[in-house]
């Protein structure tokens, strides 16, 4: 008999996981805003790591230990929201990557905002702020 896997509590906004805290900000909360500023409904696990270690008010640079972020850290981090990675195609090319859809519940319980949170819903990827109004 298995022993089923205990529901991880979400890493409340302004969490940091084990790392430490990062004021008010989050993994969710970074992917959310480049999922607004991206026309796609799929990004590639590099792109997000990426553009989170751009970020440079946020502790995703230096996120371990003085290392940038890593794949395994962000999803350990989206696994307290039910997110997982999995295979995404972008053009002809099969990488690992996250679908905006997978965040709905996410961006819906735990980001505010409710413009954010309009836009980022919608179905439409070339959904703008302004739409959401």
């Amino acid at each position: 008999m298995g022993r089923a896997r205990a529901h991880r509590r979400p890493h409340a906004i302004g969490d940091r996981g084990r790392s430490g805290p990062c004021g008010s900000h989050s993994a969710p909360r970074d992917v959310r805003d480049l999922f607004v500023a991206t026309p796609t409904d799929k990004l590639a696990t590099a792109t997000i790591i990426r553009h989170l270690t751009a970020l440079a008010d946020r502790p995703w640079a230096d996120y371990a230990q003085g290392h940038p972020i890593t794949p395994r850290h962000l999803a350990d981090l989206l696994d307290g929201f039910r997110i997982k990675a999995r295979q995404i195609r972008l053009g002809t090319r099969t990488l690992k990557g996250y679908v905006r859809a997978d965040f709905t519940d996410a961006f819906g319980r735990y980001l505010a905002g409710p413009k954010h949170r309009s836009a980022v819903l919608t179905s439409s990827p070339y959904s703008t702020l302004e739409e959401a109004t």
